[in-house]
């Protein structure tokens, strides 16, 4: 737990040092020889006034064919429709499984592996739920793909999801992705999910630990928000962990 907790930390506030004038080609050759780029100590040790962070407390364990769904409330500061600030979210997972080295597939490698998805506008947990459970019922090709909430940099697949095919996020341990959204465009709350699918392990009683982080900062300017959060109690709420039938 400590492991998955420290990796998280450490991920979580890397930067990575690609412009907006940067080409499409460098962005993705940076993201390949750097990953999620070099960690800064200072975003790591605590929060802002215009950044905060919100994260998993204590022991969190999921065993494959279950998700866990957290509800992220935002407060009505950060969304006013008078403003128009720039904010970057950020959502980091980090798990740890038991490694067997004699598979050749990358996912039968772990004992148990895990991915995150994010719920899309205007969707509540309820809604949320079905269609996650739909979709891991059907082939990827085929899984329901509207627009979402937020614009993820690397996507949950490799092609269609985020805004470079050839990358995403799901491949390993450590699954960081980001996005910048304009402040009217949030909603009152939204949620993210966390998987867990079978890997070479085939007990349905066992299962790993994991660390969620989600932080959210406002670009190029000196807007506080720390304490609005606080005040709002703008904490991870988790929801009832659910089994669905996952693919493997």
């Amino acid at each position: 737990e400590e492991y998955a907790s420290n990796c998280k930390v450490l991920c979580r506030d890397a930067t990575l040092l690609v412009m907006d004038k940067d080409s499409k080609e460098m962005v993705i050759k940076a993201i390949r020889c750097m990953g999620y780029g070099i960690p800064q100590l200072e975003r790591a040790l605590g929060s802002s006034q215009n950044r905060v962070t919100l994260i998993t407390r204590g022991e969190e364990r999921i065993s494959a064919k279950k998700v866990r769904i957290y509800q992220v409330k935002l407060p009505d500061s950060l969304r006013s429709p008078a403003d128009s600030y720039d904010v970057l979210v950020e959502v980091t997972l980090s798990y740890k499984a038991i490694l067997r080295r004699t598979r050749r597939q990358r996912r039968k490698y772990l004992s148990t592996w895990l991915d995150w998805e994010s719920s899309q506008k205007g969707e509540d947990p309820e809604n949320f739920l079905k269609r996650l459970v739909r979709d891991y019922a059907a082939p990827d090709d085929t899984a329901e793909d509207k627009e979402g909430l937020f614009k993820w940099m690397l996507g949950k697949k490799r092609s269609r999801h985020g805004k470079f095919d050839g990358l995403c996020r799901s491949n390993g341990t450590i699954q960081k992705d980001w996005a910048i959204v304009k402040s009217f465009d949030l909603r009152e709350a939204f949620c993210i999910v966390v998987v867990g699918h079978e890997g070479w392990n085939n007990d349905p009683e066992a299962d790993v630990p994991f660390s969620l982080a989600i932080s959210f900062e406002i670009l190029g300017e000196d807007v506080p928000i720390y304490s609005d959060f606080v005040n709002a109690q703008g904490v991870i709420e988790v929801q009832q962990e659910v089994q669905v039938m996952t693919s493997t």
